[in-house]
């Protein structure tokens, strides 16, 4: 069963085969899966669908007795069994899961894993060359219930905020760890697009707060205030001919920083309101790891 749902099922038929005593007499551990049957029967499933599921959980609990009558592995684990193996097997497992492919890469999960299959059909032949093996697994979309409730309850209460007098769609203003963009509305007028990219360790409201300190007090260390005296002198002071947003929030400041980068290097905007030794410098560090191809003589 491949479908993660389907062996989840079969899971549930195993688990309940295992929280019953071995000693009761099999008409209780039936009566125990004819009411997880009906519970499936209750939930859509078909007949035809509610025999997969619970055939496989027997045929799992079925082997699982096998292997503790052989005294393989015990069927209710004592904890200081094969202690010290479990636990290196553990501490490898998240750096060589991928094995025995000598490294792994991620691609976003599309329908019928096509791009995955564009992806492997090219990396493979091309590894194939440095005598390397490369698994592709595709990453996680958005979870429906992301989609159908709004978990963030840090809703912002402060009315001063200048992510939300802009009246734009973006992520929470008060959790840390944010990453904005700004735009300049008197370049837009003349179809113009005028752009920063930002982050901070603070909050959304706090860093948006400073940027308005900075522009009412024509401070030119900062991008706006610079953009609004060498593009529009009769508009300094005024933090209101900006549009500010609040693009995600990030728990980490190492992949805060990167997104901020790749933000900036992909801009498409006309002018970039970042100073030179944000957006001229590398976006990001890059390592790349190859393997020495020795040629034939």
């Amino acid at each position: 069963m491949a479908n993660p749902i389907l062996a989840s099922l079969a899971q549930e038929a195993l688990r309940r085969l295992r929280n019953t005593s071995r000693s009761l007499p099999w008409s209780e551990a039936a009566n125990i899966l004819s009411e997880y049957s009906h519970k499936l029967m209750l939930s859509g499933w078909s007949e035809a669908e509610r025999f997969d599921f619970i055939s496989a959980g027997l045929a799992g609990y079925k082997r699982q007795c096998e292997k503790s009558d052989n005294g393989e592995v015990p069927l209710y684990r004592p904890r200081e069994w094969e202690r010290a193996e479990r636990k290196k097997k553990k501490d490898m497992a998240k750096y060589t899961w991928y094995r025995p492919a000598d490294t792994v890469m991620f691609v976003p999960g599309t329908a019928g894993s096509e791009l995955k299959k564009r992806v492997e059909n090219i990396v493979t032949r091309k590894t194939a060359e440095l005598g390397m093996t490369v698994r592709v697994v595709e990453t996680g979309g958005v979870k429906i219930k992301d989609k159908l409730v709004k978990l963030d309850l840090t809703g912002c209460i402060y009315p001063t905020c200048r992510a939300c007098k802009s009246g734009l769609d973006g992520a929470s203003h008060t959790r840390s760890g944010a990453q904005y963009h700004v735009t300049c509305k008197v370049c837009k007028t003349d179809n113009i697009v005028a752009a920063y990219e930002g982050e901070t360790g603070w909050n959304a409201v706090y860093r948006l707060n400073e940027h308005e300190d900075a522009i009412k007090t024509r401070n030119l260390n900062n991008g706006m205030a610079k953009h609004l005296a060498f593009h529009h002198p009769e508009k300094q002071g005024d933090p209101d001919n900006f549009e500010y947003s609040c693009i995600s929030t990030f728990k980490k400041c190492l992949e805060r920083e990167v997104s901020e980068g790749i933000a900036i290097s992909n801009s498409k905007a006309d002018i970039i309101m970042n100073s030179k030794s944000e957006h001229h410098q590398p976006a990001i560090h890059r390592t790349t790891v190859t393997r020495e191809v020795r040629h034939g003589s």
